[in-house]
């Protein structure tokens, strides 16, 4: 049966029951009165028949009166009834619908069938109403649950609701935003011109706006226009994912930019080489070296690419344990001793007594000979470079310095992004990659450590020198 004929058939049963029928009264009235009317002529047979008949309609009057009483107080407790059942269906309280109802109808009789009518009906709307309080229920769980934010228009372009994702990402107060025009709650044209263009087109519209602040973001948008509701946004953040494409297309193109400089340079010293080495070999040496110095470059370049991709994936795998720095940084620096004499640049190295830390070894000693190669290959002739270890707290402080011109502070920030170079063209030309300082901080990093530069340019006192720049490792005391 479906639905509304269950409703109908209900219908129709309520319809049909009544209190007891009237048309037995007048019957019984007329009874009551030959019967008073005869035993008062039998009583007093000499009073006249007017009076006997008056007393015949008193004795009438007053059971009739009693019944009509009665009779209209039941159907006052039928109609109050009823009233009650159908005020507490729509009602809801504790306990179930139909024990609540069932409470209010007498018992048997006449109420027997309204009791099980009234009793299906309370079931069905009880059921009703819960499953209409659990998808209500459910639907706020899964709008407060959401990372995405949603905001619904009514069809008057009036905010209706929003969930907390859509607050946080417009940094909006927890007032109540119903009713409120989209303007009125945030002043940004396009997404206003975007959700227009859902409501006359009748459909969808998507874009991406960006909402500034202190963290500003990149949302996408999409629109939608559903018939007889409004309009309903959906914002995804994607800021992450705009800024790594950024960084992807960056590292693309820089990547190839790397390569081609010593890959020209190698075909350019080969086609040369070929040239001349028919007529005079010895000419063709110094073309020679050329190839295989940028032969070398390329080398360099594409293991720190495979370093920097390994450790990224965490692919690489640390085996951390106590390293000794006392003798650790004399033996680790003592390969750069020749470079430095060939240049007057003074190589000191000074650890405290006792000093460990906790990292893994082969990491460690790519992070120290990343950063003194640095400090060596860029310093003036006659500079001088210098390497601390001590301990501060629970950790241990490795400060590689230098005295020389130091860092612009506006190159600091940017200084362990990969590829990125203060001088482009000096850096090239000493045979750096670009992406030195970005495996020493990833390196420090894996090992529970960080690193931070210094430089007098922007300020910093390094080591007593008048100028220069110093890196810091800060890593876990072992």
């Amino acid at each position: 049966m479906t639905e509304r004929a269950s409703k109908n058939a209900n219908t129709n049963k309520l319809s049909g029951l009544r209190s007891p029928s009237d048309d037995t009264t007048p019957f019984v009235a007329t009874l009551i009165s030959l019967a008073a009317g005869a035993a008062v002529g039998l009583i007093v047979p000499e009073l006249p028949v007017a009076f006997r008949a008056l007393v015949g309609a008193v004795a009438v009057a007053a059971p009739v009166g009693l019944f009509a009483y009665r009779k209209s107080r039941a159907r006052a407790l039928h109609g109050a009834t009823i009233a009650r059942v159908l005020d507490d269906l729509g009602t809801p309280k504790r306990g179930g619908t139909q024990e609540r109802t069932a409470s209010f109808l007498p018992r048997g009789g006449e109420w027997g069938p309204i009791e099980r009518v009234v009793q299906e009906l309370a079931g069905d709307l009880a059921a009703r109403g819960g499953a209409a309080r659990r998808e209500r229920h459910l639907l706020r769980r899964m709008l407060a649950g959401m990372r995405e934010g949603v905001l619904l228009l009514g069809e008057d372009r009036r905010v209706d609701r929003m969930n907390a994702a859509f607050r946080e990402m417009f940094y909006l107060s927890t007032g109540d935003p119903q009713g409120k025009s989209l303007l009125e709650l945030i002043r940004h044209s396009e997404l206003k011109s975007l959700v227009d263009d859902a409501f006359d087109a009748r459909g969808g519209a998507e874009g991406e706006i960006d909402v500034g602040g202190l963290s500003p973001r990149r949302l996408l948008v999409r629109a939608t226009f559903i018939e007889g509701v409004g309009v309903l946004a959906v914002f995804f953040d994607v800021t992450e994912i705009r800024a790594l494409e950024a960084l992807r297309r960056e590292f693309v193109a820089n990547v190839s930019h790397e390569l081609r400089t010593p890959v020209t340079a190698v075909l350019s010293a080969a086609e040369t080489a070929r040239m001349i080495a028919a007529r005079d070999p010895a000419k063709a040496e110094p073309f020679l070296e050329i190839i295989e110095r940028n032969a070398e470059r390329l080398r360099r370049l594409i293991e720190d690419l495979l370093d920097l991709s390994r450790i990224e994936s965490n692919k690489l795998k640390l085996v951390p344990e106590t390293v000794e720095l006392t003798s650790f940084l004399p033996m680790t620096t003592a390969l750069f001793k020749e470079r430095a004499t060939a240049r007057r640049i003074t190589l000191t190295v000074t650890a405290s007594a006792g000093v460990r830390v906790r990292a893994d070894r082969r990491a460690l000693e790519q992070v120290v000979t990343n950063l003194v190669d640095n400090a060596i290959k860029y310093v003036r002739d006659g500079d001088e470079v210098r390497v601390l270890a001590e301990k501060v707290g629970d950790d241990v402080r490795i400060v590689v310095a230098d005295s020389g011109e130091g860092i612009a502070a506006e190159h600091l920030p940017r200084l362990f992004e990969r590829f990125y170079r203060v001088d482009a063209g000096r850096s090239r030309d000493k045979g750096g990659t670009g992406l030195g300082l970005a495996i020493v901080k990833h390196l420090a990093e894996s090992m529970g450590g960080a690193i931070e530069v210094e430089s007098s340019r922007a300020g910093a006192t390094v080591l007593g020198f008048p100028s220069g720049t110093a890196f810091i490792v800060t890593l876990p005391a072992g």
